[in-house]
């Protein structure tokens, strides 16, 4: 059954919000963040940061009620197509790039899994 434009229209406001959390999060750590909502012809990256040591990091967000079975949360095709936008990215730049998951909950709070 399709969804309704409510119901996608909440989905896509919580991945708004999500994302702010986690820009927020690398902010505060004082990271730049470069891009948003990055296209390849792998996958869209959802963020893209660098870091005051000038690596680039590469963050899918993902939005969860809890932070229970983190593990099933991206599927084995999404990760590959991940790691193939990673590999592109970094073919592009002579800085180290480094690829993540973001969680958030929500309450907000942000949970990181680098390199996964």
């Amino acid at each position: 059954m399709p969804a309704s434009k409510n119901t996608l229209h909440w989905s896509h406001s919580r991945g708004v919000q999500a994302e702010l959390a986690v820009a927020n999060y690398f902010t505060k750590k004082h990271f730049v963040i470069l891009k948003s909502r990055f296209r390849t012809v792998y996958a869209e990256i959802d963020l893209i940061v660098e870091s005051r040591d000038h690596e680039i990091w590469i963050l899918e967000i993902k939005t969860l009620s809890s932070f229970d079975f983190l593990d099933v949360r991206v599927s084995w095709k999404q990760k590959e197509r991940l790691k193939r936008a990673h590999l592109f990215v970094q073919s592009r730049t002579p800085k180290r790039v480094r690829l993540a998951l973001a969680f958030v909950d929500r309450a907000g709070e942000v949970l990181v899994i680098e390199d996964f």
